[in-house]
């Protein structure tokens, strides 16, 4: 792209295209000399794309990415639905409620108490209203019409796959199957409501800051949750955690983008990508091993209080301080890696635009960079006074342009549809008939290649030939995978 923007040396250009470019140069000129912007990518050259500064800041933030897609889809596993029907006095006072083989789920005598629905399947909220007095009268025929049935008051649940959820724990059947669905949906809602006021406040204060303030209370409420006495209770902190997961990786994704340059963004970001899809396909593992949902939502959790550590050892984002025009603190770092890293970066780099001469450094409001002591490299009315005509983008600057308008509703529809297919097929990903862990982790270990196939195509056709195709191919699946015939797929 540099190559192209920059023009060939030998190509030609009518006296015309030179006088506009000439006016152009010179305007650009002038605002650069006015606004004394510093160019990053200026500086990612003098130091190299891959040196240490960018790439330990890009490997340090791969740790927090593995852990958003574990919060998100936690609640697989916290929020399955097991296998249950309706406890049985006298038949199944005497039997363990819970056995890891099933067979108390399902006795002999179970057919005898209970309706059979469709394709004999176990009825799961209603049982015969018959009195049985000892376990001998639950195998006798009653032949009993199932009109004379009552609602039941307990269950039983078949703890083969989970060994306990909140629908066991909270008895979220029957009648009250509708909450499961209640605790999912206030989830989606903080993600959308973390999407806005995380990315603007991450804006406002810093990547760095609003990173570990988000993760530390991310971390405080995924880990109340597993004490979560009641549904409300639980779905209330499912809510905050939606907020604080959808920050999380917004936070680390623009952090990890931001410190290497343009030519590595997109990889970076498919990475960043891969592993949070590595981290989703992890929690099948854990949970396969972990079926207590209490004691699954504290190992996911308790360790993420350990990237609050992230305040002390990454620095904060060289672009969102030079957007917020806060040089002093860029000149600072830059020069402190400089001496560890033992490179020579010019003085103007630091202070102009590429391309600016070194005498333009004169008339910066920082001065020469080899004059200015670290120590007072905060202070100095000059700044201050630079500082406030300074000006700063908003957020009101989008909707001040009608072109970024049109641009953000149509990235919005695409954000939304994009989001309602991936969620709504990774929910029902584990359902198809076979070992529930194995379609999981089979359904998060997809996305790698895909993450891999976009690595690659998108430089090569463009962000809306590939935006464009991908809505239109997974459209197209969904439809025709919606009009397949129920029961005609055997695995």
């Amino acid at each position: 792209m540099a190559s192209v923007c920059s023009g060939d040396v030998g190509s030609y250009q009518s006296p015309h295209q030179q006088a506009h470019k000439t006016n152009s140069s010179e305007d650009e000129q002038r605002r650069r000399k006015e606004t004394n912007e510093v160019d990053y990518e200026n500086i990612l050259e003098n130091f190299g794309k891959t040196r240490n500064l960018q790439l330990r800041t890009f490997l340090w933030l791969c740790l927090p990415a593995f852990f958003p897609g574990i919060v998100v889809m936690s609640y697989t596993f916290t929020g399955g639905t097991p296998n249950y029907r309706c406890f049985v006095e006298d038949c199944d006072e005497n039997v363990t409620i819970f056995s890891s083989n099933g067979s108390s789920f399902a006795p002999t005598w179970l057919k005898q108490v209970v309706p059979l629905h469709r394709e004999e399947a176990i009825a799961q909220c209603y049982l015969y209203n018959i009195t049985l007095t000892n376990l001998k009268q639950c195998d006798l025929n009653h032949s009993i019409h199932d009109t004379f049935l009552k609602k039941c008051s307990r269950w039983v649940y078949d703890t083969s796959v989970f060994r306990s959820t909140i629908v066991s724990d909270f008895e979220l059947t029957c009648e009250n199957e509708w909450k499961q669905t209640v605790a999912s949906s206030l989830f989606m809602l903080g993600m959308l409501i973390g999407a806005v006021s995380i990315g603007y406040i991450g804006d406002t204060i810093g990547r760095r800051k609003t990173f570990t303030l988000n993760v530390f209370a991310l971390a405080i409420v995924t880990t109340a949750s597993a004490f979560s006495p009641d549904w409300i209770t639980f779905c209330s902190l499912r809510f905050f955690s939606g907020i604080g997961a959808s920050g999380h990786f917004l936070i680390t994704f623009v952090w990890g983008v931001e410190s290497v340059g343009n030519k590595y963004r997109v990889t970076c970001g498919f990475i960043y990508q891969i592993v949070y899809a590595a981290g989703s396909a992890c929690l099948g593992v854990v949970a396969y091993f972990v079926r207590d949902w209490r004691v699954l939502q504290l190992l996911i959790s308790i360790p993420m209080f350990g990237f609050t550590a992230f305040y002390w050892i990454l620095p904060e984002s060289i672009r969102w301080l030079i957007t917020k025009k806060h040089y002093p603190q860029v000149k600072q770092f830059l020069l402190r890696e400089i001496g560890r890293n033992e490179i020579h970066v010019p003085d103007y780099v630091l202070a102009s635009r590429r391309g600016e001469t070194k005498r333009n450094l004169e008339n910066s409001p920082f001065g020469n960079i080899s004059t200015i002591e670290l120590s007072s490299v905060r202070d100095g009315s000059d700044y201050s006074r630079y500082l406030e005509k300074a000006k700063v983008e908003s957020l009101a600057d989008i909707f001040r342009s009608n072109i970024l308008m049109v641009r953000l509703m149509i990235i919005s529809m695409a954000w939304i549809a994009g989001v309602m297919g991936y969620y709504g097929i990774t929910y029902s990903a584990a359902n198809p008939v076979g070992n529930f862990y194995i379609n999981y982790g089979l359904s998060m270990l997809v996305e790698i290649p895909a993450y891999l196939l976009g690595m690659i195509v998108v430089e090569k056709i463009g962000r809306r030939p590939m935006l464009t195709c991908g809505l239109l191919v997974s459209g197209l699946c969904c439809l025709i995978a919606g009009l397949l015939p129920v029961g005609k797929l055997n695995f």
